[in-house]
């Protein structure tokens, strides 16, 4: 039995460009949360070369988010037309990286713990163990949504890949946040060795 690949050669960069957008995106959000007890420890260019870091860690996480939404495009049905696929792999990519993003916010304001997150939190808390299989049939419905109905509804598909075109137009600006970010980290570790 042999895989042929769903995807174009063109469709896949595209579908890379929209599995490194949200994970760049959380990437940078992170670095803007940490800035000030950098510069406050620390100063500028310790905060690039940390970002550098951070940054080409989220360039091989992109890959390989990226890697396990190229393999689920092998187990996509042949009956399925050919814009389907790159409309149902970047909106499932999207669906995870928002639930993964989710996930991520959540620990965070448990970390910091404002007013308002405790707020709600006093009001949940004994309901949580009742809240988490509400949160999981979400979950499930959210990642099944575009399986089941992008296929089928034209108008969706199209919606999906005008989304992907939009968000490839924003590579530019992650890309340059990484070489800025890479080039302080390589320029810190040469200046450490020298």
């Amino acid at each position: 039995m042999k895989l042929n690949p769903k995807l174009t050669n063109a469709e896949t960069l595209k579908l890379l460009l929209v599995c490194a957008l949200p994970v760049h995106f959380w990437a940078i959000i992170s670095l803007i949360y940490d800035l000030s007890w950098y510069l406050r420890k620390r100063n500028l260019l310790y905060f690039l070369g940390v970002s550098g870091y951070s940054l080409g860690f989220a360039i091989l996480e992109s890959l390989v988010f990226f890697g396990f939404i190229y393999l689920l495009t092998f187990l996509f049905p042949k009956t399925w037309k050919k814009s389907s696929h790159m409309a149902v792999a970047s909106t499932l990519a999207l669906v995870i990286a928002f639930w993964a993003i989710v996930n991520q916010a959540y620990l965070l304001l448990t970390e910091i713990s404002p007013a308002w997150f405790e707020w709600i939190m006093l009001r949940v808390y004994y309901r949580q163990h009742q809240l988490y299989p509400i949160f999981w049939i979400l979950l499930l419905a959210s990642a099944i949504f575009p399986i089941v109905l992008l296929p089928r509804w034209e108008r969706g598909q199209n919606a999906a890949i005008a989304l992907t075109e939009k968000l490839t137009v924003l590579v530019p600006i992650y890309l340059l946040f990484d070489l800025i970010g890479i080039g302080a980290a390589i320029y810190r570790v040469i200046t450490y060795w020298i």
